[in-house]
């Protein structure tokens, strides 16, 4: 009997164990991850964002212990195959999470704190799931609760408002960042002075919005597109915006629909997707054929030229690459050289069809010296210019800087044959900008136009190329 009972125990015991190692090592594996992701893996994020309910938080490398909550995350990663997930947006709805967001990329890393999903790489689309149940959930929940307790909370609201006209030239580029080329121009607002500026430079007219109350939580993105805006989806790491129209080609519309988006501050306005009724690009413009004209900036080391309005101060308008040197004969490019180009487009910027690079058909060479020499005797001891604004340079102020204007030679109006530099300043005075001519304006106070037609009249007879300052600009009145 004594023997039966031992048996009995024995097995028991055995029983015991197996379920401890089984069940007890379990536990302790949810504590100890002896195999966390690397930074390889997933990448140290630029900020993070922790989800509580509705509420949003923002954690940045600047709070405390940021680095060690990066790590937290890593170690509570629990492998697994990736496996394809298309309710990304409904279980970020349903759950609490941190995740993990990068400037300028919408890849993000969403760590769920409980459920079946630990882990989501997010793709173009969707995204897939990379981790199981999260090691230590519980406690990396605790750790994030504490670090947000006197954070400001954010919500992912967003309200689009559309003016109630329309804006007909081509916006400045200075003022606008070109999304689609001659179609769509986006601006990210940051103060109530910025935004009076641009609504008084553009005539825009909105519905009376209280810009400073809405800036203490939001951000504010105006466009001006010839497109519709038909959806939008606002995330914590993108935006992605459908503009819709019939024709992808062809502009729904000639004139600029303005558009203000507001978004919450949580979210990452540097990286917005775009989609025109679907099509992933812009405009293809390689192997197209364009004239271009300006002055060498510098020989770059893969052999192409960058070509400016000037030698230097302004950002470069276009490359050149000159595969037949014959084409020279025996003349060398320098810095400040005026080149005229015809030119085949070889590469260029897809999401705005500019910094374009040209392969050279034909050159034709002006030398500095006789390049300054050319401009000088067709400017000097002139008071006035009948020219255009082909774009301008404000300085920090926004109230002075300097345009960029072509100079037409002769009987030449096909192509400038330079560009010089006009001074400005709106802020001292000593500058005023006119819609119409100054003696009987339609508008005072007009600011710089791109793209428009202007005359300048300078506070001193033209002397050297170096020293041009405006006294008046009048564009054309309609």
């Amino acid at each position: 009997m004594k023997n039966k009972i031992l048996i009995v125990l024995l097995i028991v015991v055995i029983i015991i164990g197996i379920a401890w190692n089984r069940f007890g090592n379990k536990k302790d594996e949810h504590v100890n991850n002896n195999d966390p992701a690397t930074e390889q893996e997933i990448a140290t994020p630029d900020r993070m964002v922790v989800k509580f309910d509705s509420n949003y938080y923002e954690i940045t490398p600047d709070d405390e212990n940021y680095a060690d909550l990066v790590k937290a995350c890593r170690e509570s990663f629990n492998r697994q195959d990736q496996k394809p997930i298309v309710n990304v947006g409904e279980l970020k709805n349903n759950s609490d999470f941190i995740e993990f967001d990068y400037n300028r990329i919408s890849k993000n890393y969403i760590f769920f704190f409980s459920g079946d999903v630990g882990t989501i790489k997010m793709q173009e689309t969707d995204g897939v799931v990379i981790s199981k149940e999260l090691y230590n959930g519980r406690e990396l929940r605790k750790k994030f609760e504490n670090i947000v307790k006197d954070k400001t909370s954010y919500n992912l609201n967003a309200t689009k408002y559309d003016a109630s006209n329309t804006y007909e030239y081509l916006p400045s580029t200075y003022d606008f960042e070109e999304i689609k080329y001659d179609a769509v121009y986006k601006k990210e607002v940051t103060s109530v002075d910025e935004y009076e500026k641009i609504v008084n430079l553009y005539h825009l007219k909105f519905e009376q919005l209280d810009i400073e109350e809405l800036l203490k939580e939001n951000k504010i993105i105006m466009f001006l597109s010839k497109y519709n805006i038909l959806n939008y989806e606002v995330n914590v790491g993108n935006i992605k915006i459908n503009f819709a129209g019939e024709d992808y080609v062809s502009p729904q519309a000639q004139e600029y629909k303005p558009v203000l988006m507001v978004v919450s501050k949580i979210v990452n306005t540097d990286c917005i997707y775009y989609n025109y009724d679907n099509v992933s690009k812009v405009d293809n413009l390689t192997g197209t054929q364009e004239k271009i004209q300006g002055v060498i900036q510098k020989k770059n080391e893969d052999g192409t030229y960058d070509i400016g309005y000037t030698s230097f101060d302004t950002p470069s308008i276009s490359k050149i690459k000159i595969n037949d040197n014959s084409l020279l004969g025996k003349q060398k490019l320098e810095q400040g050289d005026y080149v005229k180009v015809n030119g085949t487009i070889i590469d260029f910027d897809e999401t705005t069809t500019k910094n374009k690079t040209y392969e050279v058909n034909e050159i034709s060479v002006t030398k500095k010296s006789d390049y300054e020499k050319k401009l000088l005797n067709e400017l000097k001891g002139k008071n006035s210019l009948d020219t255009n604004i082909e774009e301008h340079y404000e300085s920090e102020s926004q109230y002075d800087g300097y345009a960029i204007c072509p100079v037409f030679i002769g009987d030449n109006v096909d192509t400038p044959d330079g560009f010089i530099k006009v001074y400005y300043d709106f802020y001292n005075g000593e500058t005023e900008s006119y819609l119409g001519n100054a003696d009987n304006p339609v508008e005072s106070n007009y600011a710089i136009m791109d793209h428009e037609i202007v005359t300048i009249h300078f506070k001193e007879k033209i002397s050297d190329l170096d020293n041009i300052h405006a006294k008046t600009f009048e564009f054309i009145a309609d």
